[in-house]
């Protein structure tokens, strides 16, 4: 008698091997879960980080515009028209 599992999609010869493959299946789909998890978490922290550093960036530039007045930027040529155009434009 074959026993088939809807969780591998397979047959198997007897009920053990069958349980003992969806043990795995379910070990597995487990590491994946907790690695999505932690790429999860990092991404966070990281996006964290970014947007602390960018508020400190502007702080900083607000404070340097109203000191002087204004900042100069230089674009090279390689950069074409519309980089970073949304950076700079929301803050003059």
């Amino acid at each position: 008698m074959k026993i088939y599992s809807e969780i591998t999609g397979k047959e198997y010869k007897t009920v053990e091997d069958c349980q003992k493959a969806e043990e795995e299946v379910a070990v597995q789909k487990a590491a994946e879960a907790a690695k999505a998890d932690k790429l999860k978490k990092e991404r966070k922290h990281t996006a964290e980080e970014v947007d602390a550093a960018y508020k400190h960036y502007m702080e900083l530039l607000n404070a340097f515009l109203q000191d002087y007045g204004s900042y100069h930027t230089s674009f090279r040529s390689d950069d074409g028209l519309f980089t970073d155009f949304f950076k700079y434009a929301f803050t003059w």
